[in-house]
């Protein structure tokens, strides 16, 4: 009887030590994405300071404003049965960065009100929401395609 009382305590904690692994990969592969996400912010802003004349800021917007103008179908449809919609983004707009995207929400729909909110966890980036649906343009997607090929890299 001893015997299988230890093997059960083994296999308890086995299992324990297992879940504290994971946990801890887990909190190491949130440390990586967020030291990415720095990094490429850093390096992407040197890059647009030193090669372009627009801010990497300003590009994001033109790119956003840009996404808008070739929308799919369904999400034109979406927008064009909105009264509202919310822009968030990772940093401060200007009132004339607001003007180029009510401007191009205003080709899809002449009624749309638009509302506005910073959110730093976008990662540098902006999203549209618009009833129960919310679009993102920005670094995060890229860094969970980074997460997953990280994890996959991983041994487990």
């Amino acid at each position: 009887m001893k015997l299988g009382k230890i093997r059960i305590e083994v296999e308890r904690k086995r299992v324990e030590w297992q879940q504290d692994l994971a946990r801890e990969q887990a909190a190491l592969l949130r440390e990586l994405k967020i030291l990415l996400a720095e990094q490429l912010v850093e390096l992407g802003r040197k890059a647009f300071a030193d090669l372009a004349a627009s801010s990497l800021e300003q590009c994001i917007i033109d790119g956003f404003v840009e996404k808008l103008n070739v929308l799919a179908a369904d999400r034109l449809d979406l927008l064009r049965n909105r009264t509202n919609c919310l822009i968030s983004t990772a940093f401060p707009l200007c009132s004339a960065d607001k003007k180029k995207i009510e401007q191009a929400l205003k080709k899809i729909n002449p009624s749309m009100a638009v509302s506005y909110e910073c959110k730093p966890e976008l990662i540098r980036g902006i999203a549209l929401e618009a009833g129960d649906r919310i679009w993102h343009w920005d670094l995060a997607s890229y860094l969970d395609e980074f997460e997953a090929t990280l994890s996959k890299a991983i041994p487990g």
